[in-house]
């Protein structure tokens, strides 16, 4: 499908369909670069300039923190698991940062007093960001690791993790959060992950277990939505790296279902149009010593969704040749991805209406193309739900994303 010569009469209709033709291209090789071209260069880049993370096996003195709120038996199985790992209880500060908590969940921490859990208690709904704020005010330790209080450490989750901080080049480390039956979307995450921590830095963090030096901590603003992802750009900026180490995993524990998974990944969404708002300089190739992945794996993604509807809209313009046929393929795709959609709401209903030995090929070839549609959708969904928080933060006189963060909180800090 190559961009055909117009010769028509009319020069006007000509000029039409020359840009009709070239919104197209621009889409198209958008979209192939940001989901195919960016990891083709990944892969290229970590053949030809790799960086291995110098580790050492010393045991530096460690605060875990664990923000909550009403939950009393996740964080009895949190404290009773983090006791129990592979690192020196008198190397190891464990700080329960509690905040309008109403089911007793401050009471049951009176059981671990005298083995080095320490709760920071706020009768009010202060928001994680601060909880975490008045842990880290508490914190004794040289290095801080943040974890859920719904995911369960391996046992040597904190040694691996730390082990990263040997190397004076890193300020911030994660690990992964391993799950049952990974889908083909995290593994792909995992692979970009994988080489973007092997180049220089990743960009892409979990909540569930990271770690960070303490002198690179930085205040997080009241309304952060992003406590991991912010706290590791701040590294970032400060001229250090932020690693990926799958050895230091977690495991998730909670029972989840698709709607509490869609307001998860809308709030991540409006999370990552929050950060660029917060911290301008991860914008600024002079500043950010990332950009090209910040950029390709961040900033390009959110703009997919409007790059797919001019290509959606700009096919229905030029339905002849290989347009035709480009446009059918189109109709095809998201014909499966509403397929995906109910066949992943309706699973036992869908599994009468095909034979067993086909059903694990539909489902993943359905549910592809919907997970691709619904991270897109997510994506325009996660802005309107930014700048609807962005207005009310504004008419109830509360400072706006952006402004706090990126004048105060996110000052870069000395090296």
């Amino acid at each position: 499908m190559a961009i055909a010569n117009c010769h028509c009469e009319d020069p006007q209709r000509g000029i039409i369909m020359g840009m009709q033709e070239l919104v197209f291209w621009a889409s198209f090789a958008f979209v192939i670069y940001v989901y195919i071209g960016y990891p083709l260069v990944l892969m290229a880049w970590k053949l030809l300039a790799a960086r291995p993370v110098r580790k050492t096996s010393g045991e530096p003195l460690v605060t875990l923190v664990v923000a909550a709120s009403n939950d009393r038996a996740g964080i009895r199985r949190k404290i009773e698991n983090c006791l129990s790992l592979d690192y020196p209880l008198n190397r190891l500060e464990i700080l329960v940062s509690l905040e309008g908590p109403t089911d007793g969940t401050e009471i049951l921490m009176f059981k671990f007093a005298g083995q080095g859990v320490h709760l920071v208690y706020t009768p009010d709904h202060i928001g994680k960001a601060t909880a975490i704020n008045r842990a880290v005010e508490k914190a004794s330790g040289d290095i801080l690791v943040f974890v859920d209080a719904g995911h369960t450490l391996d046992r040597s989750a904190i040694r691996d993790l730390t082990a990263n901080f040997g190397d004076p080049d890193v300020g911030a480390a994660f690990g992964e959060l391993a799950q049952d039956g990974l889908g083909l979307y995290w593994r792909y995450e995992k692979f970009i992950c994988t080489r973007e921590s092997a180049i220089h830095s990743a960009i892409g963090v979990t909540g569930a277990v990271y770690a960070v030096r303490k002198s690179l901590f930085r205040k997080l603003a009241e309304e952060t939505i992003l406590d991991d992802v912010a706290t590791s750009m701040v590294c970032l900026l400060a001229g250090r790296r932020v690693v990926f180490d799958s050895t230091a995993r977690a495991f998730d524990q909670t029972v989840s279902s698709p709607e509490l998974e869609y307001r998860r990944k809308i709030q991540t969404s409006s999370g990552n149009f929050q950060l660029l708002a917060d911290m301008p300089d991860l914008l600024l190739p002079w500043s950010n010593p990332v950009f090209l992945q910040f950029f390709s794996h961040k900033v390009a993604r959110l703009f997919v969704p409007y790059a797919l509807m001019m290509l959606a809209a700009s096919n229905m313009l030029l339905l002849r040749g290989g347009y035709l046929a480009f446009f059918a393929f189109q109709a095809a795709w998201y014909g499966a991805a509403i397929l995906g959609g109910i066949a992943s709401r309706t699973q036992k209903q869908a599994a009468g209406m095909v034979s067993r030995h086909w059903r694990p090929v539909m489902k993943q070839i359905a549910l592809i193309p919907y997970t691709f549609l619904l991270l897109n959708w997510v994506a325009v969904v996660g802005l309107f739900h930014f700048l609807q928080d962005s207005r009310d933060s504004v008419s109830k006189g509360k400072k706006t994303p952006g402004t706090e963060t990126a004048i105060e909180s996110f000052r870069r800090p000395a090296a």
